[in-house]
């Protein structure tokens, strides 16, 4: 996919897309967010552990009812394509340069934005995965921009006849929260090649279903 392909660029804050639902977070409710996720790193230690996967359905409506009631309507919805949440607190300072090495990807300054991205995606559905993507099991694609924005094409309504008509590109600015529905459209990523020099983008990923059971084999 290339850019002479992509229709003139979304940003989330002036679209009037019905299809895009964005809330700009004020800063009290971006850091009553992050602050419930930092407590939840103090107790789970890591957004993957298991007892916070289980209780982050439960812990998530400790949110701020902006952002309960935001996701609560996406997810309800059927109409709606992409679904962004704006203003997130990201302490840079802490996180540093990227790193040199992918191995380095997840740090002790990330996890909680990780927890945080499992926090909200918790008010959509069921978590399967939070990096490796499996093709056609994901209701949901969130995606978290920690470094710099980040720009995700996205193809709404791909089973109609003409798909290129519903090609467009969503500008996932530092610190904002988008998750695309990966029923009705689909997601990609330009091509980017890592530099390991400190600049490169940190993205973070994580997938939902919203009804677990059926996506198990047999």
């Amino acid at each position: 996919m290339t850019a002479t392909t992509l229709a003139p660029t979304f940003t989330p804050a002036a679209s009037a897309n019905r299809r895009h639902r964005v809330l700009d977070l004020t800063l009290r409710d971006a850091r009553s967010a992050y602050a419930l996720a930092a407590s939840c790193v103090e107790v789970y230690k890591a957004a993957d552990d298991p007892g916070f996967l289980d209780e982050a359905p439960v812990i998530a409506h400790e949110l701020p009812l902006t952002v309960r009631r935001h996701l609560n309507s996406a997810r309800r919805d059927a109409a709606t394509r992409v679904t962004v949440i704006l203003g997130n607190v990201v302490d840079r300072a802490a996180l540093g340069t990227t790193p040199s090495h992918g191995s380095g990807a997840y740090t002790d300054a990330s996890q909680v934005y990780d927890t945080l991205l499992v926090l909200y995606a918790a008010l959509l559905g069921d978590i399967t995965a939070r990096a490796a993507h499996q093709p056609g099991r994901a209701d949901w694609v969130g995606l978290l921009a920690l470094h710099d924005e980040v720009r995700v094409p996205i193809l709404e309504d791909h089973r109609d006849a003409h798909p290129d008509a519903g090609l467009t590109e969503v500008v996932v600015p530092t610190g904002a929260v988008c998750f695309v529905d990966n029923r009705d459209a689909v997601h990609g990523r330009r091509s980017v090649h890592a530099g390991f020099n400190g600049t490169d983008h940190r993205l973070r990923q994580v997938e939902v279903v919203r009804d677990l059971p059926r996506t198990r084999v047999g």
